[in-house]
């Protein structure tokens, strides 16, 4: 949760995208935590990553930020 909440002026409107990506269910949240749901990997119809390379990595990591 802290790496997507860069100012203290966002947090609400963070918390407003992951309430309603919650509700969908495509995320599940937790003690200060944001994961995929399980759901939302099989709906995707593509199997999941589990190594990136670190351009890839940091690639993502921009685009979740953004």
């Amino acid at each position: 949760m802290s790496e997507l909440i860069r100012t203290p002026d966002e947090a609400g409107e963070v918390h407003t995208v992951l309430d309603a990506l919650a509700d969908a269910p495509l995320v599940t949240l937790g003690d200060g935590t944001v994961e995929v749901a399980p759901e939302a990997l099989i709906r995707s119809g593509r199997p999941p990553r589990l190594v990136e390379s670190g351009s890839q990595a940091l690639r993502r990591h921009r685009q979740l930020s953004e």
